[in-house]
């Protein structure tokens, strides 16, 4: 089991971008996805989807995608799914 620990926290701005629904063994099933755009920090250089998520308002997302806007080192846009539990 994987323990997870805190390693960054801020502020961020948060947009839902999209949701779909899907059949998944007769039930349908929600798909939620999200984008955190942050304020650049040397601290989420190390940020990949495998080994880091996101908690927001009690809830877990999947980073699908980091992307360091333009390399200009100023914003970190995170692409996240919601975590179904």
């Amino acid at each position: 089991m994987t323990e997870w620990l805190e390693y960054y926290s801020g502020y961020s701005y948060v947009n839902n971008l999209s949701g779909s629904e899907y059949y998944e063994a007769a039930q349908t099933q929600s798909q939620e996805t999200v984008m955190f755009v942050l304020r650049y920090n040397r601290l989420l250089d190390d940020l990949d989807s495998e080994s880091y998520r996101v908690v927001f308002r009690g809830h877990n997302y999947n980073i699908t995608s980091v992307d360091n806007v333009q390399y200009k080192n100023q914003t970190i846009k995170l692409r996240c799914l919601k975590e179904s539990r």
